[in-house]
């Protein structure tokens, strides 16, 4: 694992850099959408979105893209006896999800100047992904979101999530990446690990660091 700042070094050996998206190139807050449904249902707790109970096997369904947003939406509602309509819970789900840094887009051309390749890799679902491009849009950047990438990995169209070692061979496989070369970027420390599993370098992120203080050496 590398430390809070690349060395030269580092970067130089570097070939390819994995982002994760919510936490690390978006900024997200769990506990929004957590504090808006347990306030209706006192069942819902956080741990559900991080996968720590298992009672509730939809979340991950819809995330793989297995079922549909409108049976996630009912299966959500049955489990915690929810009595609202779809927008309300549609705004629920969504509150989550807040800004972009517009910095972190410089970064990114930053890294690309440089020659490696960049992807995006992410745990997302359908009403999130759409949520996440509404929200790009509002930064009015010259360039669409899927240019900052080489290619972009969401699980609910890939069929497949993290920590899952499938998704990272996936990446480095169809890419031809070196492992030891490609740096994989999560908030989530089980999916650091599953990257690590799978041969690649890692960061644990830390959400008091920014993100650009990762590539200290581009500044």
């Amino acid at each position: 694992m590398i430390g809070p700042q690349m060395t030269t070094a580092e970067f130089d050996q570097t070939e390819a850099v994995v982002f994760d998206l919510g936490g690390v190139i978006m900024n997200l807050d769990y506990d929004r959408t957590v504090r808006a449904f347990w306030q209706l249902s006192p069942e819902v707790d956080r741990g559900l979105f991080y996968g720590n109970r298992t009672d509730a096997p939809f979340f991950t369904q819809y995330e793989i893209g297995a079922i549909d947003t409108d049976d996630f939406i009912d299966r959500f509602r049955a489990h915690f006896k929810l009595e609202i309509s779809r927008e309300r819970f549609i705004d629920c789900w969504n509150l989550m999800i807040l800004e972009f840094p517009r910095e972190h887009f410089d970064l990114l051309l930053r890294i690309r100047d440089t020659g490696k390749k960049i992807f995006l890799l992410s745990n997302i679902n359908s009403l999130h992904e759409t949520k996440v491009a509404a929200q790009f849009a509002k930064l009015g950047l010259e360039f669409p979101f899927e240019s900052y990438f080489d290619e972009i990995y969401f699980s609910h169209h890939r069929g497949m999530r993290k920590p899952s070692r499938q998704i990272f061979d996936l990446i480095v496989d169809k890419h031809r990446l070196p492992r030891n070369r490609t740096l994989f970027i999560d908030d989530t420390a089980q999916h650091v690990e599953g990257a690590a599993q799978a041969g690649l370098r890692t960061i644990h992120h830390d959400p008091a660091v920014a993100l650009t203080d990762y590539f200290i050496t581009l500044k």
